[in-house]
């Protein structure tokens, strides 16, 4: 369910005072005014009784609180949340922080074609050995991700690399991070030799146009 953030509405309960006095106390109001999905969150975590989560600090490349992933074949979006990630809308997955064993940034399909140097994967690991591989994320995506999880305290296993939260802070303050972070420059070094290649390809082909195919003129 989605709604637009700036919306504002007043809305009044359909509820009697005695309901409101003798099922809801304390839990509803009579009436609400304000963002559309903040009255809507409070008026069902009132009427349930249960805790809703709301997202939290992180926001996306776009501004949003989720990026666009997909897991086990499902396109979906990941929320990174301040107890855990949740991802929608199927397979409905949550993750708590405290299951996490580590996190692992990994080029998305290594060896494949240059469209894979745009996205990136994130594989999770948890303490019970089960993983959860995120795919498909955009690379603009990386560095909002990565100072959420390192904020987090989360171990980040990174390229062979495992990185503390000090280790990731002191490449985040670095003001030319792509020399030092070994994932992007592990990114940039695929998009690099796939250019590479192609550079190779068309001067060889530019080359062999010019010579002679047909022997039958020679002696």
């Amino acid at each position: 369910m989605q709604f637009e953030t700036e919306t504002v509405v007043e809305r009044e309960l359909t509820l009697s005072e005695e309901q409101l006095a003798s099922k809801y106390k304390d839990r509803l109001d009579q009436s609400y005014k304000g963002l559309i999905h903040e009255v809507f969150t409070k008026i069902l975590r009132g009427l349930s009784g249960s805790k809703v989560t709301r997202p939290g600090s992180f926001r996306s490349a776009q501004d949003g609180y989720a990026v666009k992933s997909s897991l086990k074949a499902e396109d979906g979006l990941l929320y990174p949340l301040e107890k855990g990630f949740f991802f929608l809308p199927k397979p409905p997955t949550l993750i708590l922080h405290d299951e996490i064993e580590y996190m692992e940034f990994e080029r998305h399909g290594a060896g494949g074609s240059s469209v894979s140097s745009h996205y990136f994967d994130l594989l999770v690991r948890l303490k019970s050995e089960q993983e959860h591989l995120f795919r498909n994320i955009q690379r603009n995506e990386y560095h909002n991700l990565f100072n959420f999880i390192s904020g987090k305290g989360l171990k980040i296993l990174n390229i062979g690399e495992v990185q503390t939260t000090a280790g990731v802070a002191a490449v985040l303050q670095n003001t030319d991070d792509r020399t030092v972070d070994p994932y992007l420059v592990g990114l940039e070094n695929q998009a690099g030799d796939e250019s590479d290649e192609e550079d190779e390809d068309f001067v060889a082909d530019k080359d062999d146009s010019g010579s002679p195919t047909d022997d039958s003129d020679e002696e």
